[in-house]
């Protein structure tokens, strides 16, 4: 486990402040929920594959996570 910094508390703390939806607003920035679906499938992608050799199929991920 990573060890916390003060900041990193405060920022905790911010957060459990907010007055809004965060799940709302990741959408309104994404562009839809569709977006931010598909941004959240591309980042995991990308830290799945940091962690192993790349594959064969590699190239053909983008069409496989949008369909």
């Amino acid at each position: 486990m990573a060890n916390v910094t003060p900041e990193m508390q405060l920022l905790c703390k911010e957060r459990e402040k907010v007055s809004f939806s965060v799940e709302e607003l990741t959408n309104i920035l994404d562009g839809n929920k569709e977006e931010t679906a598909i941004r959240r499938k591309v980042g995991n992608l990308f830290l799945e594959t940091k962690t192993r050799p790349p594959a064969a199929g590699d190239k053909d991920l983008l069409e496989t996570i949008v369909m």
